[in-house]
Order: structure tokens, then C-alpha cells, then sequence
């Protein structure tokens, strides 16, 4: 017969942690590396799956400036409402061709005390996963309008907009 798998005592300390901050006891994440770690023991060692949700495209934000403009084009190119429409619709359409998704993954305590841990999984192929950890959640709802509130990680939303509402996202230089 099979024993369950335990889980080692520096993750569960991690895992409580997590939990901790999701039922207020705690402000600050763990550390990302060690955050990291327990998603992939997890992943590999119990019956846990992420729960994947909604395509997302991250550092969009950035984009909509100027100086996004004079670093990729030069200081010197002359930055005008039609050169700042192709520069985000462009930059819009290669996010939305990145493999970046959100997820949740459910964690329990012994106390039987669960919450969410919420953020983004980029595959890099061969390099392996870049993980990004948002915070740990009630539930997963509550990671959902958490995450939503940042319109700029919905490049997929951004496509649908007119030119004059990307404009008025726009935070322009001097």
C-alpha cells in the first residue's frame, strides 16, 4: 500500500505562509524562489494541478508611453498619434502571440485551511517555466478581480478598442 505523500517541512512552512496571507495574517510573499519550489513539488509530487485560467499579456503597460517609443525607435524620431497607434497595436498583437497564462492552485493546511495561490506560467521551451506569483487569495474569484483590475494584462481586450481609446491610455513626454 502506498504512503500519502508528505510534504517536506521547509514547503510546508512556504505553503503556510501563503495561506497566512490569504487569511490576513501575513502582508508580505515569500520569496519568489522558494514560492517556485513548492509549485514545482507540488506539481510533480501530489495529485494538485493548477487550475489554468485566462491567456494574458504581461508589461503591456510600458507600451503605452512614449519613452517605450525613443527606446525602441531613437530620441530622435518624431512621435505623433499615428506613430504611437502602429507602435501599440504592433506591440499588442506580439504579446498576444506569447504563451503566458494565469493559474491558481488550491493549498491546504492541516489545519484544513485552504486558499489560492494566483499569478502567470510563461513557457519558455526548452528553457523551461517563468513563473510570476501575484499573491495568495480566499478564493479564486477574488484572485480573478484582483487581476482584472489591470486592464493592461488583456492584450486580447486592447485589440478590440478604437484608436482613441488607446490614445487616451496614453502617457505622453514632454
Amino acid at each position: 500500500m502506498n504512503k500519502p505523500v508528505t510534504i517536506p517541512p521547509a514547503l510546508a512552512l512556504i505553503r503556510n505562509q501563503l495561506i497566512d496571507i490569504a487569511l490576513g495574517r501575513r502582508v508580505n510573499l515569500p520569496e519568489h524562489d522558494d514560492i517556485e519550489e513548492l509549485v514545482e513539488w507540488l506539481y510533480i509530487n501530489s495529485s494538485l494541478e493548477p487550475e489554468w485560467g485566462a491567456m494574458i499579456s504581461p508589461n503591456l503597460e510600458y507600451f503605452f508611453s512614449d519613452e517605450a517609443i525613443k527606446d525602441e525607435e531613437g530620441v530622435e524620431v518624431e512621435i505623433n498619434d499615428k506613430l504611437r497607434i502602429e507602435f501599440i497595436r504592433q506591440k499588442i498583437d506580439s504579446c498576444l502571440e506569447s504563451a503566458t497564462q494565469l493559474f491558481t492552485l488550491k493549498l491546504n493546511n492541516e489545519d484544513n485551511e485552504e486558499a489560492y495561490l494566483g499569478g502567470s506560467v510563461l513557457n519558455m521551451g526548452q528553457s523551461g517555466w517563468g513563473w510570476d506569483f501575484y499573491g495568495c487569495y480566499k478564493s479564486i474569484e477574488l484572485f480573478e478581480e484582483e487581476i482584472y483590475k489591470d486592464e493592461f494584462l488583456f492584450g486580447g481586450e486592447m485589440q478590440k478598442l478604437s484608436d482613441q481609446n488607446l490614445l487616451a491610455k496614453w502617457k505622453k513626454g514632454e
